[in-house]
């Protein structure tokens, strides 16, 4: 298994539409490269889910205890939905 400091290699088949919109992207955006452009979007992606994720567990803190089971923290994304769903079902807003 890789660590978080070492690449690995993923391939991604794009319909040409989608490829001619990334590297006419690459061009605007100041990355060099189309890997260096998809690199730039998943980080900017897992950053706003981090954040996310953040404003959901301080709006959790500030309410009763909301039981959370292992199988919640299975991604950053099943916890903000869980959160939510849960709040909700407290009768706090989502």
């Amino acid at each position: 298994m890789a660590t978080d400091t070492e690449n690995v290699e993923l391939v991604v088949d794009l319909p040409a539409s989608l490829h001619r919109f990334v590297t006419g992207a690459v061009k605007g955006s100041g990355a060099e490269s189309p890997q260096d452009y998809i690199r730039k979007l998943i980080q900017e992606d897992r950053a706003r889910r981090l954040a996310a994720l953040e404003v959901e567990l301080l709006e959790a803190s500030k309410g009763p205890f909301i039981e959370l089971a292992e199988d919640d923290f299975a991604s950053e994304e099943n916890i903000c939905d869980t959160l939510a769903r849960k709040r909700a079902a407290a009768g706090r807003v989502a």
